[in-house]
């Protein structure tokens, strides 16, 4: 089999300018659509965005909390780069705050940067075909897509992690030659690596060690690794997180270390947190989704690496996926995004599976192996594809027409999906692409904001925002505690019970609001009565809590002799 795998770097190999252009375009097509029209998602979007909103708030760029909570799980990066983007949309655009769109844009700047650093370094592994082919699969996969609207650490991670793995492929694949200078390969991994620490902690980390260690142990040489520069990579490392991390360490006592290493990442290990605990196994059920379309691509994307594993590029591509794979496998606590990190790895080698794929369907086991996930493929697609309309049904909802068109794009989805499949081609590959890129644009910019039951917090602060008569309102929510509320109607939003609320209508007759949750009203209006507060009911919002999974239905209160008015 001629497999580009095999041959050695060639730092020569390069992208053309128009691959260049093409691959921007289309990543810009991928991932924006939908930016700025989908509502604030919770919980992890909200608590970010507001965390960040709050620190432009306070003036405050050490310390890191929701409302007067402390967030210590997570490092600061993802927050400075929020809340600066954010600052600079509001200056620019003139407004008071910023929209949440403006929180995503480092998001999708470093899905942007995944993409084209995955193509970057795939044309020096395997030539240009290869580089330039794994930068369309990254763009079309489904979770890239995602994690690059939402606001958080995730996209981010994702882009340091590609940069930091692409400089150390360059030192282990030059590890003959004399030393490397610093500025080169050895500073791209220091970067990345220091890039990846700042956003979420020492995960980075497990990623480049599994992969030296894997390296080292298969090969059963290790003195390439001083070609890392290690010494002045440390000192790297210490100028660009130290600064921040003595700061934060002072300031909390201690309690960030505490917090982040002991919650964050030894709370993951050995018990469920946040009720994310799922047996070993179940990444590799995530992945099916999380890499669609191209899950299709499973069966030979495997059967190309067992039969190159001992070529140079899939081994260092197997060494990045592999040894982290098992290790989140092995973790209690599970998320589809935990992989991530590794997914630049698995578009390079999927690439090769599609440039190779004639070849590996000759045999026969290989050819069923890859029917299967075809078959896969289609009942999958044509479950998402009907979810929107299954959601509107439920919620008795008028069928809408981006519903619809999801529906239909779908299905030019699995028939192009189909297309391509049977005969794995470049050629064949462009449709799928065309009409994933349709999916996308109309599912994330039309049809999941127009649902609106999944998004009673923007229900409410729609309603928020036709009042008058306050220079502000003050709200109070029971029943209803999720941070997206605290993102839609400000920083001092009241998160309490029944009875808390009514205390607060009581203490804000003229500028006060209470929405309360059906569950919680019994409790509300006792308190209410007892407090002698004339009550009106401003609206009524009807809804899911996605994070819990639970219809809610919510009342807007205000004190009749208040100062609002609709």
């Amino acid at each position: 089999m001629n497999i580009a795998a095999s041959s050695p770097v060639h730092l020569q190999e390069k992208l053309t300018l128009k691959q260049w252009v093409i691959l921007i375009l289309v990543g810009f097509a991928f991932l924006l659509p939908g930016i700025n029209t989908l509502p604030v998602t919770d919980r992890d979007e909200a608590r970010y965005a507001q965390a960040s909103k709050q620190m432009n708030e306070t003036g405050d760029y050490v310390d890191i909390r929701f409302q007067e909570q402390t967030r210590y799980v997570k490092p600061v990066g993802t927050y400075w780069l929020q809340s600066q983007t954010a600052k600079f949309i509001a200056y620019i655009t003139n407004e008071k705050e910023a929209k949440i769109w403006a929180y995503r844009i480092p998001s999708f700047l470093a899905g942007l940067t995944a993409i084209l650093v995955t193509a970057w370094i795939g044309t020096i592994m395997a030539g240009n075909k290869a580089g330039f082919y794994s930068g369309l699969i990254m763009a079309s996969i489904l979770i890239v897509s995602v994690e690059s609207r939402i606001a958080k650490t995730d996209a981010l991670l994702l882009a340091a992690t590609a940069i930091a793995q692409s400089g150390l492929f360059l030192i282990w694949r030059a590890k003959e030659s004399i030393k490397q200078k610093f500025i080169g390969a050895p500073l791209l991994f220091w970067a990345g690596t220091a890039a990846g620490i700042l956003i979420k902690g020492p995960i980075i980390l497990l990623v480049s060690v599994g992969t030296i260690l894997s390296l080292s142990i298969i090969n059963k040489s290790w003195s390439w690794i001083k070609h890392l520069s290690i010494f002045k990579g440390l000192v790297l490392l210490a100028l660009l997180v130290a600064p921040w991390l003595v700061m934060i360490i002072i300031k909390t006592e201690g309690k960030f270390l505490s917090d982040s290493l002991g919650h964050a990442m030894l709370g993951k290990v050995a018990r469920s947190d946040d009720s994310h605990g799922l047996p070993p196994g179940m990444h590799l059920i995530f992945y099916f989704a999380c890499f669609w379309p191209l899950g299709l691509m499973t069966a030979l994307q495997n059967i190309y690496a067992l039969k190159n594993r001992k070529t140079k590029v899939v081994q260092f591509l197997l060494c990045w996926i592999w040894p982290t794979w098992i290790v989140f496998e092995l973790v209690v606590t599970k998320l589809p995004h935990y992989t991530l990190p590794l997914y630049p790895a698995i578009a390079i080698l999927t690439s090769l599976a599609l440039i190779n794929a004639h070849e590996l369907l000759k045999d026969k086991l290989t050819k069923r192996l890859h029917w299967l996930f075809l078959v896969i493929f289609t009942l999958f697609t044509t479950a998402l594809s009907l979810f929107p309309i299954i959601l509107e049904i439920q919620f008795a909802l008028p069928l809408s027409t981006s519903a619809l068109l999801t529906a239909i794009f779908g299905i030019f989805v699995i028939g192009t999906g189909l297309y391509f499949g049977i005969a794995p081609s470049e050629k064949r590959f462009v449709p799928l692409l065309v009409t994933t890129l349709s999916f996308y644009i109309v599912t994330f910019s039309s049809t999941l904001p127009q649902i609106k039951m999944v998004w009673p917090s923007q229900q409410i602060a729609k309603t928020v925002e036709t009042l008058k008569g306050c220079p502000s309102i003050n709200p109070a929510i029971a029943g209803y505690p999720e941070p997206s509320n605290v993102f839609y109607l400000g920083t001092k939003t009241n998160l309490t019970t029944g009875q808390g609320a009514a205390k607060f209508l009581a203490n804000n007759r003229d500028c006060g609001l209470a929405i309360i949750e059906k569950k919680q009203e019994e409790k509300f209006l006792k308190q209410a009565q007892a407090k002698q507060l004339d009550l009106e009911i401003i609206n009524e919002v009807s809804g899911i809590n996605v994070s819990k999974g639970k219809k809610i239905k919510l009342k807007i209160y205000k004190n009749k002799s208040s100062k609002i008015t609709k």
